[in-house]
């Protein structure tokens, strides 16, 4: 039947913390992995590792910030405290109908890290997430298709908690959908640049095609932008 890991302390800190559900996890429609917070419950999860926190290579899988039950509130804070460049929030690798919603997520720094990665994974939902902090907020790569990115709210007002490169990237995916997503608070030196959304391909024959992108506020140099 289905699962679900509730997070009960106020804080979940190890040094080098990775919550691993592996391709050989029975999970399926009829058995489905939830990790949230308990009921009123606010949790911060902290790990210093130069592996994503979460890395997620199953099926049926979500991770939901939110303390109530069908809630949209972000209870859960999930923080990679290392320097590295793959020092991600969530990665998520040829899974299936996952969803992550609700959450926090940052890195060590905005020159350090990723938010949410989805990597041939398929008809994915990554849904009202806070971002910042990061280089890069959230990704589609490697034949993503089917997947969802919505209502989400990248980078910060704060410059230490702003995102270096990237809002949105997605990459050699195809029926993705990016709408009503909040892009804000993206800082570079005046040598590189920056970009709320960006579409392109990691091979060259790799598909980037019937994709809607729709209603994403994206903010830049004090100018706003609807895209």
């Amino acid at each position: 039947g289905h699962v679900t890991f509730l997070l009960a302390d106020t804080a979940y800190t190890t040094p080098t913390l990775i919550i691993s559900i592996s391709a050989d996890s029975l999970t399926g429609q009829d058995r489905t992995v939830t990790f949230k917070p308990s009921s009123g419950v606010n949790t911060t999860v902290t790990a210093n590792s130069t592996n994503p926190v979460f890395i997620v290579a199953n099926s049926y899988v979500t991770i939901d910030g939110s303390n109530t039950v069908n809630g949209t509130t972000r209870n859960l804070t999930i923080e990679n405290t290392n320097a590295g460049a793959s020092a991600g929030v969530a990665f998520f690798s040829n899974s299936a109908y996952s969803t992550v919603k609700n959450i926090v997520g940052a890195a060590l720094s905005s020159a350090a890290g990723y938010g949410i990665v989805f990597s041939g994974s398929t008809y994915g939902k990554i849904l009202n997430n806070e971002i910042k902090r990061t280089v890069l907020g959230i990704q589609l790569q490697s034949l993503s298709n089917f997947t969802e990115i919505e209502g989400n709210h990248i980078g910060a007002t704060a410059d230490a908690d702003k995102i270096q490169n990237i809002g949105i990237a997605v990459l050699s995916t195809t029926n993705f959908e990016v709408k009503n997503n909040f892009i804000s608070g993206l800082l570079r030196t005046a040598t590189s640049s920056t970009a709320g959304i960006v579409l392109g391909i990691a091979v060259t024959g790799d598909p980037l095609n019937d994709g809607n992108i729709n209603n994403n506020l994206i903010t830049l140099s004090k100018k706003r932008y609807f895209l």
